[in-house]
């Protein structure tokens, strides 16, 4: 449980090592309509319909923070979906506590787990129907 919270914290990072981890077959070319498969977690995790209209969302203004440029018009807004550190990250958030889906889908458990993503402390969230080891609703909110 402790390297989960270390990993936690430090999601930036892991999506990195993920990209680079990932290899040449990968590509590490995130929202690209070629690496749509690669949404299929490793363990056999699939994301709906609802979660891959995410994948392709850009981020439309470019902003600063602290008079550093940090975030650029046309980046990628939830890399998380779509990058060789997915794997990781799902498998990690699901290292915390399950609770029922509260969209009372029966067979779905939820996860919300305090983190970090581009520098900005909040919550992962993570919603599985664990029957059909589909995921439900992935997000990183504030």
């Amino acid at each position: 449980m402790a390297v989960g919270r270390m990993l936690m914290k430090n999601a930036d990072n892991l999506l990195m090592v993920g990209m680079i981890l990932g290899g040449p077959e990968d590509d590490a070319v995130l929202g690209g309509e070629a690496q749509l498969e690669s949404t299929v977690v490793d363990d056999g995790f699939k994301m709906t319909q609802t979660v891959m209209n995410h994948v392709d969302d850009l981020r439309q203004t470019t902003r600063e923070v602290g008079g550093v440029t940090r975030f650029f018009k046309g980046e990628p807004l939830r890399p998380y979906l779509n990058s060789p550190g997915t794997n990781l990250l799902v498998k990690t958030i699901m290292e915390g506590d399950a609770m029922p889906d509260p969209r009372s889908v029966a067979t779905a458990l939820a996860w919300k787990v305090p983190g970090f993503f581009n520098g900005s402390e909040g919550f992962w969230e993570l919603v599985v129907e664990m029957e059909s080891n589909t995921i439900l609703h992935f997000n990183f909110v504030r």
